[in-house]
């Protein structure tokens, strides 16, 4: 496990990044990403990539952020899901068009905004039929999941969502 502590920077992959992992499959293999005073994890203008057992906690400006990715995985079934802990503003928050881009699995705790934001994000997968696939978002003091501009073809499917301040959902 790698622990990240610097005040000042974040995990960041960028400008078109192919096949990046960020932790691994089991949560031994993935890693504390503490106390930034920016992003915990951001990616961006990329695809392929995979961010996987992965404790996020206490990020200034969020926990994991995305924005532009395609075919990109946040947790997995069978211990690869993140822990994303009270985090500034939003726990995870995807824009963009987002074809292929799955979040499941994740555990998502206390963020000073909402649990998950989309944004104008499009044919993204939050949860999933499969048992096991859905995050648990909860005691945010934003909503659980808010949706704002156009999510086109965006599913929030099977999450755990309880005790965030402004409720479950908004998909308005």
């Amino acid at each position: 496990t790698r622990y990240w502590r610097d005040w000042s920077s974040d995990v960041c992959s960028s400008d078109l990044t192919t096949g990046t992992q960020i932790g691994g499959t089991q949560p031994f293999m993935g890693n504390s990403v503490l106390f930034n005073t920016g992003t915990g994890i951001g990616l961006m203008s990329s695809s392929g990539n995979a961010v996987l057992a992965n404790r996020v906690e206490g990020n200034t400006d969020g926990g994991i952020v995305l924005n532009a990715v395609r075919n990109t995985r946040i947790g997995a079934l069978g211990g690869g899901g993140n822990t994303v802990l009270e985090n500034g503003v939003n726990g995870i928050y995807v824009s963009g068009t987002s074809a292929g881009t799955t979040v499941v699995a994740n555990s998502v705790t206390g963020s000073s905004s909402n649990g998950l934001l989309i944004n104008a994000a499009t044919n993204l997968v939050v949860g999933g039929m499969i048992s096991g696939e859905g995050n648990t978002i909860v005691m945010s003091t934003g909503y659980g999941v808010l949706g704002l501009g156009t999510c086109t073809k965006t599913k929030v499917i099977r999450n755990t969502l309880r005790e965030n301040a402004a409720g479950a959902v908004n998909l308005s």
